[in-house]
């Protein structure tokens, strides 16, 4: 079982902090900032899955490590120092440019 500590999801001010609670929240059924960062910790921190890929990239540095689960369309960034930076579910053709979020991942894997 994965020990939940929290990341403190975003890194810069605690409205940003809310303001990804409020654009992202939603769509895993959060009620509160703190559930969403649960989540997102579990998600960007918890075991790979078998549906869930991994990718480093080398820049912009410093270098950041994005999640991406084909199962549930969840995605997310960290820096390479553990600070979480984004999750939430994109949407193709709406969040990003891509037809699929397989698609966009693979595109910020490069």
């Amino acid at each position: 079982m994965y020990d939940w500590v929290p990341c403190h999801l975003i890194l810069l001010t605690a409205s940003t902090y809310l303001e990804h609670f409020e654009r992202h929240g939603a769509d895993f059924g959060a009620s509160t900032p703190e559930e969403y960062e649960e989540l997102a910790d579990t998600f960007m921190y918890g075991e790979l899955l078998s549906s869930t890929k991994e990718c480093t990239r080398p820049r912009p540095s410093p270098r950041t490590i994005c999640r991406y689960s084909a199962e549930t369309e969840e995605y997310g960034v960290k820096r390479e120092q553990g600070y979480l930076v984004t999750y939430f579910i994109p949407v193709p053709l709406v969040t990003h440019r891509f037809a699929t979020n397989l698609e966009y991942y693979r595109h910020k894997c490069k």
